[in-house]
């Protein structure tokens, strides 16, 4: 039984930084059995009036995130995995104002996703809303902001079971 817990600050954005976290992985634990890419930031604005450097910003962890995990995990790889999941948000299928760098990284995330499944590949993507006691929105955002949230998108929070059926449903 492999009992330990390693914590590592790396940049998933930089192919050199996970490359490295992936070796120092290879060589010193079991094989990795699945992977999820749940990096987000969020610089809410219009699409009009988006500064270009918060929408590379937005984007940067979804698409280059995700595009410098897949090789290490693909076809090419010696140990396939059992899982590998995007972490997209329900902004992403049903609109937000304010929102559409964060949406078009998680389509990102589905397209690649899909890729990976047409060549027979481990993939998997959950559409989460807002977890009710935990996360970004909780953590960050005034109940207020929360109220507004809800009302204009109209969809339900979920709890942290629900997350976790979500992601246990994923794998």
């Amino acid at each position: 039984c492999f009992c330990g817990l390693t914590i590592s600050k790396r940049d998933v954005t930089d192919f050199e930084s996970v490359k490295q976290i992936y070796d120092d992985i290879k060589k010193s634990m079991p094989p990795i059995g699945g992977v999820a890419n749940g990096a987000m930031v969020l610089r809410d604005s219009s699409f009009a009036t988006a500064l270009f450097e918060d929408f590379q910003a937005v984007l940067r962890p979804k698409i280059q995130g995700t595009i410098n995990l897949d090789p290490l995990f693909s076809e090419t790889s010696n140990e396939p995995l059992d899982w590998f999941i995007g972490f997209s948000s329900l902004a992403a299928m049903i609109g937000n104002p304010g929102q559409g760098a964060y949406s078009a990284g998680n389509g990102f995330i589905k397209d690649l996703v899909n890729r990976r499944r047409s060549k027979g590949l481990a993939g998997s993507v959950i559409h989460i809303s807002r977890v009710a006691g935990i996360g970004y929105i909780e953590r960050e955002l005034t109940k207020d902001l929360q109220h507004r949230l809800k009302t204009r998108s109209g969809t339900l929070v979920m709890s942290d079971v629900d997350l976790h059926q979500l992601f246990a449903e994923a794998i």
